[in-house]
């Protein structure tokens, strides 16, 4: 994800440096800032129980998906077909509508902006009013509302058109930028542990949270 603060190709300098400092190779970490998750999907991956947090509403829902979440759920209400089935439901083409993202991030609304193009804009428009719509009418559960919500926000973040940071756009069109926005299932990992993404905090509040958890399973401060 184009995030500045990104971890990715640290994670291997991240790791490492946990070796060469004699931390314990299993147990709980805790990834206090989480951003796009990273760092705490890999931990996950090496059997760490992993508790994470952010303040950022994007950040929660990415973290909920990659630390909290083990298995696929089957979206039964939606199709038969599972997430293979709604995949195809908002990946169809036709689904389009000019609404928020329209207006204010592509250059055809009423702002002029060219965050996406307006192909992608309504898209997304259309997806998210897709997603929201179906939890209103009680056909989703939570972890398969926030797993349709992640796969909007990457999909999205890989067509935007900027340089690595949402604060601006570019003037010029990536080509990436220019491609259709396609939602990709997200990678879900079990490591048969209770991995935990705390709900979006300030510090004092966050770090007592954590605390809480930690007396509540059984781990040593």
């Amino acid at each position: 994800m184009k995030y500045i603060g990104n971890k990715t190709r640290l994670l291997n300098f991240i790791d490492n440096s946990c070796i060469n400092s004699g931390l314990p190779k299993s147990g709980t970490f805790i990834d206090i800032f989480g951003g796009t998750g990273s760092v705490g999907t890999f931990f996950k991956k090496k059997g760490y129980r992993v508790i994470s947090n952010d303040i950022m509403t994007y950040s929660y829902v990415l973290q909920y998906v990659s630390i909290a979440i083990d298995e696929m759920p089957p979206f039964a209400k939606i199709t038969d077909d599972g997430i293979l089935g709604v995949m195809n439901i908002l990946n169809d083409p036709c689904l389009r509508e000019k609404g928020f993202f329209y207006e204010n991030f592509a250059p055809g609304g009423s702002c002029g902006r060219q965050y996406f193009s307006d192909s992608n804009a309504q898209r997304i428009d259309a997806i998210r009013e897709k997603i929201e719509a179906w939890k209103n009418e009680n056909k989703l559960s939570l972890d398969e509302y926030f797993i349709l919500l992640a796969a909007l926000i990457d999909a999205a973040d890989f067509v935007v058109n900027i340089s690595g940071t949402y604060g601006a756009f570019l003037k010029i069109w990536r080509s990436m930028a220019l491609k259709n926005i396609y939602l990709e299932i997200p990678q879900l990992f079990n490591n048969g542990l209770q991995n935990l993404d705390i709900a979006k905090n300030s510090m004092p509040f966050m770090l007592y949270r954590i605390w809480s958890l930690m007396q509540m399973l059984g781990i040593s401060s």
